[in-house]
C-alpha cells in the first residue's frame, strides 16, 4: 500500500476517538438531566406534605 493511500484503520481510529467524547457527554446530560427531575419530584411531593400537615393544624385548631 503507498503512502498517499486511504487507511481504512485510521479512520475507524478517528471515529472512535470523536465518538467518546460525544458518548461521555451524552450520559453526563441524562444524568444530569435524570438528577433534576428527581429533584423537582422530590420538591412537588415536600410542597403536598406541606399542605396537608397544614390542613390538618387547621382541622385540630377547630
Amino acid at each position: 500500500m503507498s503512502d498517499s493511500g486511504f487507511n481504512v484503520g485510521d479512520l475507524i481510529f478517528q471515529l472512535v476517538m470523536i465518538a467518546i467524547p460525544i458518548i461521555f457527554l451524552i450520559i453526563f446530560i441524562i444524568l444530569f438531566r435524570g438528577l433534576m427531575k428527581k429533584n423537582g419530584q422530590i420538591n412537588r411531593m415536600e410542597e403536598k406534605i406541606d399542605r396537608i400537615e397544614q390542613k390538618i393544624n387547621n382541622l385540630t385548631r377547630e
